[in-house]
C-alpha cells in the first residue's frame, strides 16, 4: 500500500510540476517573445504533459484496483481468493514503475525549461522535483519493482500448466507463453568483456579506487583515465586518423557497461557525452588542431568541454555585456590606450 500511496503522491506532484513549467514558459521572455512560442520548448512541454498524463492514469488504475479489492466480499479474509494479492500487485507494480519513470523524465524537462531559477531558494519548483526524486526510491524504485513484476510473469508462464493469471480477482486465460530471445553478443565482445573485467580487478586490487565508496563513478582520476586510454577504450569508435580504434558500438557498450558495474571513476571519459560519435571535436576542430588534440583525448590526456550561449537571449546564466573605452586623459602624456571601468549594458531580462 505504501508504494501505491507514493505513486499517487508522485502523480499529483508531477501534475503540479507541469503547471509550473507551462506558467513559466508563458511568462519568460527571450528574443522578444515568450519561450513557450519556441518549438523546442513546446516539444519538451508536450513530453512533460504526456508523462504527467501517463503517471496519473497508472496511479488512478492502482487506486481503482485497491478500492475494488477492499469492496469485494473476500476483502476481510486475507488470501481467501487465489488471485487477490496478485491482482493488486500487478496494478501497484505497474503504477510504481510507470510513475517513477515519468517522475525522472518530467522533473528533468521542467528544470530544462526553467533553467537555473528552478534550483534557487526563491522558486518553488525544486520543492516538488526533489520530493519526486526521493519518492522514487521509497518502497523500492522502479527497477526493483520491474524485477518483481518480471519474476511473477516468468513464474506464471514457465510451466504452461499455470498459464492462467488473475486480474482484479478474475481468472484470465493466457493462451500463449511469453518467450524472450536470449541476447548473444559476438565473440569479440565476450573476449573484450573478460579483458575489461581483468583490468578492473587489477586496478581495484592495487588500490587505484574503491568500488564501494559512494560517488566514485561520478569522480575523475587523470591517472586512471590515462590507463583506460592506453587500453584503447576511449574514442573506441573514432577513426584511426584521430587516434581512435574504429571498433564497433557493441564493443563500446561492453566497456561502458563493465565500468559502470565496477563503479569506476570514468565520468568524463565514458559517461558525460563520451567522444564516440562524430561531433564537435571532429567536425568543429580546425584541420591544424585535429592531429594534435584528438589523439590526446583518446589517450585520456585531455578533457574538453563545449560552452554554448546565445547573445541577447536573456539566459538565466548571464545576459549582461560590457565594453571598454579609452581614457587618454587619465593616462597623461602616454599615447597607449587604457581601458576604463566596464560599462555594463542592460540585461535583456
Amino acid at each position: 500500500m505504501g508504494a501505491a500511496a507514493r505513486a499517487m503522491q508522485m502523480s499529483g506532484a508531477l501534475a503540479a510540476v507541469l503547471d509550473i513549467a507551462v506558467a513559466y514558459a508563458n511568462e519568460r521572455v527571450a528574443f522578444e517573445r515568450p519561450i513557450a512560442k519556441f518549438q523546442a520548448v513546446q516539444h519538451n512541454l508536450a513530453r512533460l504533459a504526456g508523462e504527467a498524463a501517463a503517471a496519473m492514469a497508472a496511479a488512478r488504475s492502482a487506486a481503482d484496483a485497491i478500492a475494488t479489492a477492499l469492496a469485494a466480499p473476500h476483502a476481510r479474509v486475507p488470501r481467501a481468493a487465489p488471485g487477490f494479492d496478485d491482482a493488486l500487485f500487478l496494478e501497484v507494480a505497474a503504477a510504481k514503475i510507470r510513475v517513477g519513470e515519468a517522475a525522472g523524465v518530467g522533473a528533468g524537462i521542467a528544470h530544462q525549461v526553467l533553467g537555473a531559477i528552478g534550483f534557487t531558494r526563491e522558486h518553488v519548483l525544486h520543492r516538488f522535483t526533489q520530493r519526486l526524486w526521493a519518492w522514487r526510491d521509497d518502497f523500492d524504485n522502479e527497477s526493483a519493482w520491474a524485477v518483481r513484476l518480471g519474476t511473477l510473469i516468468a513464474t506464471r508462464v514457465a510451466a504452461r500448466a499455470y498459464g492462467r493469471c488473475w486480474h482484479r480477482g478474475e481468472e484470465v486465460d493466457m493462451s500463449s507463453a511469453l518467450t524472450f530471445d536470449p541476447i548473444r553478443l559476438p565473440p569479440e565482445c565476450d573476449r573484450l568483456r573478460e579483458e575489461v573485467r581483468a583490468f578492473l580487478d587489477e586496478e581495484i586490487a592495487a588500490g587505484t579506487y574503491d568500488p564501494q565508496e559512494p560517488g566514485t563513478i561520478d569522480g575523475f582520476s587523470r591517472a586512471f583515465s590515462r590507463k583506460v586510454g592506453a587500453k584503447g577504450w576511449i574514442g573506441m569508435t573514432w577513426p584511426k586518423q584521430y587516434g581512435g580504434h574504429e571498433r564497433s558500438f557493441l564493443e563500446r557498450y561492453v566497456v561502458t557497461e563493465e565500468f559502470r558495474v565496477a563503479n569506476a571513476p570514468v565520468r568524463l571519459a565514458l559517461r558525460r557525452r563520451p567522444p564516440e560519435r562524430p561531433g564537435a571535436p571532429q567536425v568543429r576542430a580546425t584541420s591544424a588542431s585535429r592531429p594534435d588534440v584528438l589523439p590526446r583525448i583518446c589517450r585520456g590526456e585531455v578533457c574538453f568541454a563545449i560552452g554554448m550561449s546565445e547573445p541577447g537571449s536573456g539566459s538565466d546564466l548571464f545576459a549582461a555585456t560590457d565594453a571598454g573605452k579609452q581614457d587618454r586623459a587619465a593616462a597623461g602624456s602616454s599615447t597607449a590606450p587604457r581601458c576604463g571601468p566596464a560599462t555594463p549594458t542592460t540585461p535583456t531580462t
